[in-house]
């Protein structure tokens, strides 16, 4: 999709005017439906993302679920590549403004919290241009938590209604262009962010901040938690909800983000490393092609030993300015250990690819011709009867679980939900 020759990366729209099963066949030609809300109740209005392929985007449903219809309606994404949140917003002139104002806060208070860049952009029927009470009371919200104004130029008729507010600094290329489908302009906004990284170098990580968990432990004790004991609900259905809530919140308050990984294969630049190291490799090196390595001389021995004090005094550097002198030293050991280990090249015993896929493919066959005569069919095998075997279940308390749950390593590797000991014994308490 081009417009004005624009082939911009996301588009926003507010007031798309439809349902939920209407607007998921609503995206232009090579874009994706990223993010979206739309009114139960009421007629029209709505917000919209269309994310532009292949761009990876994560679409944030915590914030579609601050919308109040009318009031403020709200959709949102995050761009990892750039680390950049997308938020566009309605507000009908129909609407309680003080209800406005209140999910404003509260959202942008959450996004204060994730420490990340945001940009704001939609119909906010209030002409910035204008010093009006409920102008003034928006600017003293959004500026109170660092954001700011693109557009100064009308977008429909003679009032600015329609803007973008950012917490960061650009440089921004902000414009306002024609259109013949609404009677609003459309709002354009460049700014040059460099990538983190191409997507095979990006590394996830869950920053755990001690604000954001204290308001995770907030939101967990503030969760209603009745459905555990329902009778009306399944052990599976339970399991389910209790896993959705904890990693929605998660989620929500210790976002993923991403940050860019050491480029593989490329060595450190080595400032112990002076030129007069280099030339005593370097005679080491021609001593060593002379194929003299096992009568060195005592010069290539001063050289040799120079060269492995140099080492030991620039690792001993690395671990004493570490804050975790443990991990700086077994990381120097792995990477010793990397560096060191055989190579699989063709003077250490090269093998084909043909003879590797011979081996492996010819496994499961050796396998099973060792295997014996099959002694039945395995359908018509029964499990031995267990007689009087009998299960004791006993109840568990609460205290129980929470000593258990203390208990557990502070690791920060996360497990198949995405949560870690660290988050599990911050939010037990709550």
């Amino acid at each position: 999709m081009e417009f004005h020759g624009l082939r911009p990366t996301v588009i926003a729209i507010s007031e798309h005017w439809l349902n939920d099963e209407q607007i998921k066949f609503s995206a232009p030609d090579d874009y994706t439906l990223a993010s979206h809300f739309c009114r139960k109740s009421l007629k029209h209005g709505g917000t919209v993302l269309f994310c532009r392929r292949p761009t990876a985007y994560h679409p944030l449903d915590w914030i579609s679920s601050l919308s109040s219809e009318q009031d403020c309606e709200l959709c949102g994404i995050h761009l990892p590549a750039i680390d950049v949140h997308f938020v566009v917003i309605y507000r009908s002139p129909l609407g309680d403004f003080d209800v406005f104002l209140d999910i404003m806060d509260n959202l942008l208070n959450r996004l204060f919290y994730l420490d990340t860049r945001v940009k704001l952009v939609g119909d906010f029927n209030l002409c910035l241009m204008k010093q009006t009470t409920q102008c003034r009371r928006f600017l003293n919200l959004i500026s109170s938590y660092g954001y700011s104004a693109l557009i100064d130029t009308p977008t429909r008729g003679q009032s600015c209604i329609d803007n973008f507010l950012v917490n960061f600094h650009g440089p921004f290329s902000s414009h306002v262009l024609e259109n013949v489908f609404t009677d609003h302009k459309v709002i354009v906004s460049d700014v040059n962010i460099p990538e983190i990284a191409s997507n095979d170098k990006i590394k996830w990580v869950r920053p755990l901040y001690d604000s954001a968990l204290h308001s995770l432990s907030l939101h967990i004790g503030d969760t209603d938690w009745s459905f555990i004991v329902s009778p009306v609900l399944s052990i599976e259905d339970r399991w389910e909800t209790l896993t959705a809530l904890l990693v929605g919140a998660a989620d929500e308050f210790l976002p993923w983000r991403a940050k860019a990984a050491p480029g593989e294969g490329k060595a450190k630049r080595n400032d112990w490393f002076t030129k007069e190291l280099a030339h005593m490799r370097k005679n080491l090196s021609d001593l060593i092609r002379a194929n003299i390595h096992a009568n060195r001389s005592t010069k290539s021995w001063e050289e040799i030993r120079a060269i492995k004090r140099a080492k030991i005094n620039a690792n001993d550097k690395i671990i004493n300015n570490s804050s975790n002198p443990y991990r700086a030293m077994w990381s120097l050991v792995n990477r010793k250990r990397r560096s060191s280990s055989p190579s699989w090249g063709a003077d250490s015993g090269s093998i084909s690819a043909q003879s590797f896929l011979d081996y492996f493919s010819s496994v499961p066959h050796r396998i099973a011709n060792r295997l014996g005569p099959c002694m039945g069919d395995p359908l018509d095998f029964h499990v031995t009867n267990l007689g009087q075997t009998v299960f004791d279940f006993e109840p568990v308390y609460e205290e129980e679980m929470m000593k258990i749950i203390l208990s557990l390593n502070s690791s920060g590797s996360s497990d198949v939900y995405g949560l870690n000991s660290k988050i599990v014994k911050h939010i037990a308490p709550a």
